[in-house]
């Protein structure tokens, strides 16, 4: 990553790592996303947390962003599907923490639970899905509007 990093540092890039659940793994008694942020130069690697993967992992985004303060610069909002309706995360205090380690930027993600996924070639299937996908991303995004702890 820090080979790749400071070729795109110098194009004017930025290179960042987006990680799932498996990162947060012991690998020879090291948590890889531990790892790889310790060995990983600032300047040319940055992370963007996806706390839903996080969670996922057993970690907690929270304390992640209060390890690493200045590595996670881009946030990562999803959930089980609709945004907050899981009550598996901290979106409060995920987000609490990400403006107090001087950070603001974040996307969205709304995944496709498997039970929604059409099947090749099924039109019915597949507008039923794509109707739920947006109701779930009206869903979402009223949430976050709501959301007193979003800036």
């Amino acid at each position: 990553h820090n080979a790749i990093g400071k070729k795109c540092a110098e194009a004017g890039l930025k290179y960042g790592y987006h990680n799932h659940s498996g990162e947060f793994k012991k690998v020879e008694d090291q948590v890889m996303i531990d790892y790889m942020i310790q060995n990983t130069d600032p300047q040319n690697v940055f992370f963007e947390m996806d706390v839903y993967w996080t969670v996922m992992g057993k970690a907690s985004p929270v304390e992640y962003f209060k390890k690493y303060p200045g590595r996670f610069k881009l946030l990562h909002i999803k959930d089980e599907f609709v945004i907050g309706e899981s009550g598996k995360i901290n979106f409060e205090g995920i987000f609490k923490q990400f403006y107090k380690n001087g950070y603001k930027d974040f996307v969205v993600e709304i995944e496709t639970p498997r039970e929604l996924r059409a099947a090749r070639g099924d039109a019915e299937a597949a507008k039923k899905t794509n109707e739920a996908m947006f109701e779930a991303a009206k869903k979402s995004a009223e949430y976050l509007q709501k959301a007193k702890f979003v800036k």
